[in-house]
């Protein structure tokens, strides 16, 4: 009988995860990892923060050096991309010719951001996913120079506060008429604008780009102009497009895997195909908190998915599994943490200290929290949640209250 063999695709947060759990759990057969990027599996979160910053380096965002994998019995193919899988023969084609027999495959392959093209461009925007494409950035943020991001989600905050942290003058293009509409509720993003005001970033929100042009050398500070769409022109020296993602799940469409909006998986991970498993930003998973499946763009989620992927291929449960929905943001120096789903009646507290945080309450349960610099209360919400607490909404509304006796 051949050695069992497990294949995963992607280099990143899920994909390393996977197949460092596998091993540690005490897997003896083959494990072959494919990453498109040069890098060994790395973790994103800091590609937006400390390596813009100058405060992370490549080394250190590493989940595992390339030799502590070797070192594991990880063979490790970087710089290749999986162009054809065939499902049933389970078999996989890379571009360089080779083919992986496999017993298992995982999909991990992550997620591509959203290309915009305004009038004027000679192609898309520069964007923000890859190591080497916050490498790139980093060098372009020089003290005194203007950023224009477009996007003001999770994503484009954070780069305007790592331009902050470097001297770099930040400005904002945001579609919706408030930030980071698809992930806090109406309080919470009003905190944050003022937030980002006060810090000296320029928002032009409930605006559009409509196009981008040279800056000639004598008519003014700028490499590039960019007029919106009300006719207001702004000079920028680097642009960065930070407009969401989409799931890249060419792969498992073209083999005939069900997909839609991701590559569609239970609760464990399965895809509609026996031995073919998938995990990250690229999965839509069945949820205990929804009546459909959820795709889920965060650390945890990677995270929490590929430990539970890693697990179900060895017939074995995940242990500590959290299927709480969450995500953390550090912006202008504090962090926020984001638990649940933002939906329901929304209940802001205030401290005198200046921390803050907002409830969402759904039939009288705790469903969602965001918190300003307070990790206790989001570990004590996120496992609110996870029990269905239920809670009385004006008792979590007085100000006198304890919110953290309220949710222990």
């Amino acid at each position: 009988m051949s050695e069992r063999h497990v294949v995963i695709v992607g280099g990143g947060q899920a994909g390393g995860r996977v197949a460092l759990s596998l091993r540690e759990a005490g897997f003896q057969g083959r494990i072959t990892l494919v990453a498109e990027e040069a890098h060994p599996p790395y973790e994103r979160p800091a590609l937006s923060k400390g390596l813009l910053t100058g405060e992370a380096e490549p080394d250190t965002t590493l989940l595992a050096p390339a030799a502590h994998l070797a070192q594991m019995g990880v063979a490790l193919i970087t710089a290749t991309r999986a162009t054809e899988l065939d499902a049933v023969a389970r078999r996989l084609l890379l571009e360089d010719g080779r083919r992986l027999d496999f017993d298992d495959l995982v999909l991990a392959t992550g997620a591509r951001p959203r290309r915009l093209v305004p009038e004027g461009a000679a192609g898309p925007l520069p964007v923000l996913r890859r190591m080497d494409e916050a490498l790139a950035l980093r060098e372009r943020l020089r003290p005194g120079t203007t950023l224009a991001v477009v996007g003001g989600g999770v994503i484009g905050l954070e780069l305007v506060s790592s331009a902050l942290a470097r001297g770099v003058r930040p400005v904002l293009i945001e579609a919706a008429d408030r930030l980071m509409a698809r992930q806090v509720g109406p309080a919470a993003s009003a905190f944050i604008e003022a937030r980002h005001r006060a810090a000296g970033t320029e928002l032009h929100l409930g605006r559009t780009l409509r196009r981008i042009d040279p800056r000639s050398l004598d008519s003014g500070p700028g490499v590039f102009v960019l007029t919106l769409d009300d006719g207001t022109a702004i000079a920028a020296d680097a642009v960065v497009a930070a407009i969401g993602v989409v799931p890249d799940m060419a792969l498992a469409e073209a083999a005939g895997l069900a997909c839609e909006d991701g590559i569609l998986v239970d609760a464990e991970g399965r895809t509609s195909q026996p031995g073919i498993w998938a995990a990250g930003d690229v999965a839509r998973a069945v949820v205990p908190w929804s009546d459909r499946p959820e795709r889920q763009e965060s650390w945890r989620n990677a995270e929490m998915q590929a430990r539970r992927v890693a697990a179900s291929i060895l017939g074995s449960d995940p242990a500590g599994d959290d299927l709480v929905p969450g995500f953390w943001s550090d912006q202008l120096g504090q962090r926020l943490q984001s638990e649940g789903v933002c939906a329901g009646t929304e209940i802001v507290r205030l401290s005198g200290d200046g921390r803050f945080a907002a409830f969402h309450l759904r039939d009288g349960r705790l469903v969602g929290c965001t918190t300003l610099d307070n990790p206790k209360l989001a570990t004590l919400a996120r496992r609110a949640i996870g029990r269905g607490l239920e809670i009385d909404p004006a008792a979590l509304a007085d100000p006198g209250g304890d919110p953290l006796r309220l949710l222990r």
